[in-house]
């Protein structure tokens, strides 16, 4: 799991432009996958079985699924999804997944 680990420490090093760029390039490559966030979470969380793929391409979704579910960063993920920080003086409130995530809470 310390890959994840090193990864932020490297982000962390960034400015914001060059994160967006990269973040933007990401999204684009999905797109053009066939996949968007909402798909690849969904996807990643579960455990697939992928007719005709090689064992090692499933190991690889595993252990990307088990290095998010051990990362230390995982708690304040979860917070910003449930209360997104708010941008001062925009008047703003973003609204998160609160919601879903209270639904969530409450059924489980």
């Amino acid at each position: 799991m310390a890959c994840t680990n090193l990864a932020f420490q490297l982000l962390a090093k960034l400015d914001h432009a060059t994160i967006s760029r990269r973040l933007i390039s990401v999204i684009d490559y999905m797109a053009m996958q066939g996949l968007d966030i909402v798909s690849f979470l969904h996807y990643l969380s579960w455990n697939l079985e992928i007719p005709g793929h090689m064992v090692s391409e499933q190991s690889t979704i595993r252990y990307a699924r088990t290095a998010l579910m051990h990362c230390e960063q995982l708690p304040g993920i979860l917070k910003n999804w449930h209360k997104p920080p708010r941008g001062h003086e925009r008047g703003v409130t973003t609204r998160g997944s609160l919601n879903a995530m209270n639904k969530w809470a409450v059924d489980n």
